[in-house]
């Protein structure tokens, strides 16, 4: 999909609130970004529904498989937690 360059945000600050279409756009367009929500299974582009940043850490993300396989994680993210 294509944005206006100022709708893609590059960072997120902890405080401040941001649409679910912001967040989609965000995730879409910074592949070394994970957000992890306390609230929302998935981010609608057409909602009203604004989500606050908690925190921001950076740090690797460990993760298995359904087959038993763990996957070595092979960068630092910068994992953003939203309720």
């Amino acid at each position: 999909m294509t944005y206006y360059e100022d709708e893609i945000l590059h960072e997120l600050t902890i405080g401040q609130q941001y649409s679910e279409k912001q967040l989609r756009i965000f995730i879409g367009e910074n592949s070394s970004v994970i957000v992890i929500s306390k609230s929302c299974s998935q981010f609608n582009e057409y909602s009203k529904i604004t989500h606050k940043v908690l925190n921001i850490i950076k740090g690797y993300e460990h993760k298995g498989d359904n087959e038993g396989t763990y996957h070595i994680p092979s960068k630092q993210f910068k994992i953003y937690i939203v309720e």
